[in-house]
């Protein structure tokens, strides 16, 4: 499976489902190592799946464009050229600076729609630590200067 090929700790984010609970969709972190860290050097495509839930079949695993993994590709334009339509983002609001107050931690991991003027937002800990290079210390947030842990909480919009 295409997923093998993924990075250590660089899994699916912003997991969904679709509204009649038949099928799970998730956005890779980055581009997989597919088919190898060399081949895919510099890409910037990163794979949206789907799963069905009552077969475990996924979707977009393992086609080849001109003998090329989606990865290899490694832009928009060679997606297009290639019969593919990336998609598109937009930013409704900044969790840092247009909520009031503002989101008590550097990265939103989990964000649920309760109503138009209610949202649910989980933090991304980093499992409390950073670091890079092998020197790694706890995660310390500076809003809090504690340990930042996993926190769930309520945004009014």
């Amino acid at each position: 499976m295409v997923l093998a090929r993924r990075r250590p700790n660089r899994g699916m984010e912003g997991l969904t489902m679709t509204p009649d609970g038949n099928t799970l969709v998730g956005i890779m972190q980055n581009p997989l190592y597919n088919p190898s860290v060399d081949a895919v050097s510099g890409s910037a495509i990163i794979r949206i799946l789907t799963f069905d839930i009552s077969s475990g079949n996924t979707k977009h695993d393992g086609k080849l464009f001109g003998g090329q993994t989606v990865e290899q590709l490694k832009d928009s334009a060679t997606l297009v050229a290639n019969g593919i339509k990336p998609v598109s983002k937009t930013l409704v609001s900044d969790l840092m600076k247009d909520i009031d107050p503002v989101y008590p931690h550097d990265k939103a991991e989990g964000l649920f729609i309760i109503n138009s003027k209610l949202i649910a937002v989980s933090n991304d800990d980093d499992f409390g630590i950073t670091g890079s290079n092998g020197v790694y210390q706890q995660k310390i947030f500076p809003a809090t200067n504690m340990v930042d842990g996993i926190v769930f909480i309520l945004l009014s919009l």
